[in-house]
């Protein structure tokens, strides 16, 4: 996490190599209204920062819970890189590190609370109002099996814990101005 912190200020300062000011936007998921009605609540917030038209990254904040008391509980988060190969919005992102801390886990104490994810993503970004953001988007977790003893671990733990799911992202985007 402090490298992240540090990274961030570095890429704002650096900005200037990648042309136009960088962008910063912050989203919400409303996949959360689907906890009206099913057993696990997934929530979802994105901070990502744009470098230049193509490229953007971005710090997603994850939380997969039971409704039960004391049911278990998966805070996600990581370094994801956003690639932009047409103006249209339609985007390819890739999570280059992502991992989840899995808190009361009664099924088995011995295992780590520490599991090292993957997941990408297909999406389309639409501005219709200047600042506003919505985001379609189809995320797949594991998509090439590398951590797959994970992912089973999870949805073991989890009623609901999607290996494909459709996340709707609303949000707001403002650039950031560099002073002359």
């Amino acid at each position: 996490m402090r490298t992240l912190m540090i990274l961030i200020p570095l890429l704002i300062i650096c900005s200037p190599l990648f042309g136009a000011g960088p962008t910063l936007y912050y989203s919400v998921d409303s996949t959360l209204i689907d906890a009206l009605w099913t057993e696990t609540i997934l929530a979802r917030v994105d901070v990502g920062l744009s470098l230049d038209e193509q490229f953007a990254l971005r710090l997603p904040l994850s939380l997969a819970a039971e409704r039960e008391v004391g049911g278990p509980r998966l805070l996600e988060t990581g370094l994801f890189l956003d690639y932009y190969p047409l103006e249209c919005g339609l985007h390819l992102s890739v999570s280059l590190i992502q991992v989840g801390f899995l808190f009361n886990d009664w099924y088995d104490d011995e295992e780590e609370s520490l599991r090292f994810l993957n997941e990408m993503a297909f999406g389309w970004t639409i501005n219709p109002y200047k600042g506003l953001r919505i985001e379609p988007r189809v995320i797949i977790r594991d998509p090439n099996g590398v951590f797959s003893s994970a992912y089973k671990t999870l949805s073991l733990r989890f009623s609901r814990y999607p290996m494909i799911r459709f996340s709707l992202l609303f949000g707001w985007s403002f650039t950031l101005e560099q002073k002359k």
